[in-house]
């Protein structure tokens, strides 16, 4: 056992590493690297090379053989809150000499990135069946028939199909393709977007303007679902009638989805107010988050994306991300479909089993939360042409709002496949819908910030009405933990008109931290917002008991770990400041490192098979009263962990 104590100044650093680590469940680009250059480093920075003597001598050592923005066509964004994307490099290295992570490693040592990421491949989420359906069951479902009557979408609103192509020649679709009529088939570019007659959309996959399915029809299924040519006495009825598509082919020739965010970008560029997303993983990258957010943020899209259907209650992205709609399967009676992924994370349902659609040249069924979301995008297209004024939160606020109740078919499932499955018919004609949310939270516990047993938690929320007046409205917070007791646990605001917003910072909840919590445990709370007639249940995590500690003093801003990690408390370093001095990051990957001289090291970094985790917590990392220095951490930890301990 030894007593590891940490001063302000001057802090060691040992281990400088990547920043960079990742789970085992994903699919990634063979030596490829994506990477956001600093603000600061911008003058630097041009489409084919980055002029950094470090970056560089980096470069060449890693056998480099391309550089290059992955959209050279954006400026430097200024507007507040809004996406960059002009700085953001691929990069293809020589696999023989390094491999992914140490060129991570190698990448992230010039201190020039903001973050470096390997290109991380999503997969397709449906489940492929042979067995034709003689009509399609799923119009009845959410009622769309009906919903017609009312509004049949409109040709200005496009859905952009991010997915493996279509098919120019299916008779159900040639129709309803949104064409760009600015840039006609001629060799030229004649609407300077950077792309050579992207008159039928594009294929981002190959690079050029013919976005022809290749390897898989999973894009012409989903275009058909979503768009297909409606009350033309051919084949099937698509959900979105009259709404059109956008063919952005994400996929190789091999069928790998190579760009498939490049296509989110390239959709909500080319005036697709709704992005469909068939497709994802389990990793939660910045890149991918960067580009969700610039289609949200700086082009106003809704972006509609599959759950996934691996039967997991876990997030999928870009499903999971901030504003997405994220659409979970049932069957035609309206229970879940087995293998669709679930939990409070899923905005609403969609039917998603054998789903009649165009395949290929022909027509047939496919299932999962692929077929899904092209219902629920449609919808949203519907919903956009029925009420224009509506940004994309309120479209899909409408949704959500006027959805079926599925409880009873779900008893397991409660709460965990969004407010219910879709109702095309509710969603337009229900005129007085009602739906608030929590967009912003802010807890403090009036000390440390460490949410520690006997804390007493202070939760400020804001909430916003996304669709007509609200009256009356409170929230009321809960929780099944038995290591929380909420002492303040009902909020009322004030009345609120469509889009505005308030906060219940004079009357906040408060929430007593009880002892016998593990360390990092995971408290997940229910905020119930109601008035009477309207009622939505909002959730979220909140983390107790940290062993690590957020330090903020003068010009340096880091984090302290229990076990031996300096700057970040997980192999992701997702968690932690890293060591920001004077607003620059410095670090990237740190950690306590000891040795005997001869063969054993201890240390909680990066080895040959992935991170050590040779040290253990005896007492986590806590405040002291100065003994030395102006500000003292204090934490006992040992290397048992170890496989061959230095007993220390």
């Amino acid at each position: 056992m030894f007593i590891n104590r940490i001063y302000l100044l001057p802090l060691l650093f040992l281990g400088l590493l990547s920043f960079s680590a990742y789970g085992q469940k994903n699919i990634q680009l063979n030596n490829t690297l994506i990477f956001k250059v600093k603000e600061q480093y911008r003058t630097i920075c041009f489409n084919d090379k980055i002029n950094h003597p470090q970056f560089a001598n980096i470069s060449t050592q890693l056998g480099t053989t391309n550089l290059k923005k992955i959209f050279p066509k954006k400026n430097k964004e200024d507007r507040p809150n809004f996406i960059d994307l002009s700085l953001i490099y691929q990069l293809t290295f020589n696999a023989q000499l390094v491999d992914v992570e140490t060129a991570i490693q190698r990448i992230a040592a010039s201190k020039i990135m903001e973050y470096v990421e390997p290109y991380f491949l999503p997969e397709l989420t449906f489940t492929p069946n042979d067995t034709l359906l003689s009509q399609q069951y799923y119009l009845g479902l959410i009622d769309a028939f009906n919903a017609w009557n009312i509004n049949q979408g409109d040709t200005s609103i496009t859905i952009g199909i991010t997915d493996t192509g279509w098919e120019p020649a299916h008779p159900d679709l040639i129709s309803k393709i949104k064409i760009n009529y600015a840039d006609p088939i001629n060799g030229v570019d004649d609407d300077n977007d950077g792309y050579i007659d992207n008159y039928y959309g594009w294929d981002l996959g190959m690079n050029d303007n013919n976005a022809l399915f290749e390897s898989t029809s999973h894009g012409v299924a989903v275009t058909g679902i979503a768009a297909a040519a409606t009350n033309n006495t051919t084949g099937i009825a698509s959900v979105g009638f009259n709404t059109t598509f956008l063919p952005v082919k994400i996929s190789n020739a091999a069928g790998f989805l190579t760009h498939a965010y490049q296509g989110v970008v390239y959709a909500a560029d080319h005036g697709c107010f709704i992005i469909n997303c068939s497709w994802g993983s389990y990793e939660n990258s910045r890149f991918q988050e960067d580009i969700i957010k610039y289609a949200q943020i700086n082009q106003g899209c809704l972006v509609v994306a599959a759950a996934g259907n691996d039967n997991l209650e876990t997030p999928f992205y870009p499903a999971s991300y901030d504003g997405v709609l994220n659409v979970a399967a049932t069957d035609q009676s309206d229970i879940r479909k087995s293998n669709s992924n679930f939990g409070y994370h899923i905005d609403i349902a969609a039917p998603g089993e054998m789903i009649f659609t165009t395949v290929g040249n022909n027509y047939g069924s496919n299932s999962g939360t692929s077929m899904a979301a092209p219902i629920v995008a449609a919808a949203a297209a519907i919903v956009k042409n029925e009420f224009p004024t509506y940004i994309a939160q309120q479209v899909a606020a409408q949704l959500k709002a006027t959805t079926d109740d599925i409880s009873t078919q779900n008893p397991s499932y409660i709460n965990k496949l969004g407010t219910g499955r879709l109702n095309l018919f509710d969603a337009l004609n229900n005129t007085t819908a009602q739906f608030a949310d929590i967009t912003n939270k802010n807890i403090t516990d009036n000390n440390n910030n460490l949410f520690e047993n006997g804390d007493t938690l202070r939760i400020i929320t804001e909430l916003t009405n996304f669709l007509n007046p609200i009256n009356g409205i409170s929230v009321t917070l809960s929780s099944s933990s038995p290591f929380v007791n909420i002492i303040n646990n009902v909020s009322s605001f004030p009345n609120l008109n469509m889009l505005d917003t308030s906060s219940n910072y004079t009357q906040p909840f408060t929430v007593e931290i009880l002892s016998g919590a593990n360390l990092n445990e995971s408290i997940l709370f229910q905020a119930t917002i109601s008035n009477g007639t309207f009622s939505y249940n909002h959730y979220f995590n909140l983390l107790i008991n940290p062993d690590y500690i957020h330090l903020e003093e003068n010009l340096i801003s880091t984090t302290i770990t229990s076990k031996g990690k300096i700057g970040f408390n997980d192999n992701n370093n997702t968690i932690g400041r890293g060591f920001i001095y004077k607003g620059k990051q410095l670090l990237y990957e740190a950690g306590f490192m000891i040795t005997d001289g001869s063969t054993r090291v201890s240390d909680p970094i990066r080895g040959a098979s992935g991170f050590d985790q040779d040290f253990g917590s005896i007492f986590n990392v806590a405040y002291h009263p100065p003994y030395v220095s102006a500000l003292d951490l204090i934490g006992f930890m040992d290397d048992l962990q170890s496989p061959n301990p230095l007993q220390v």
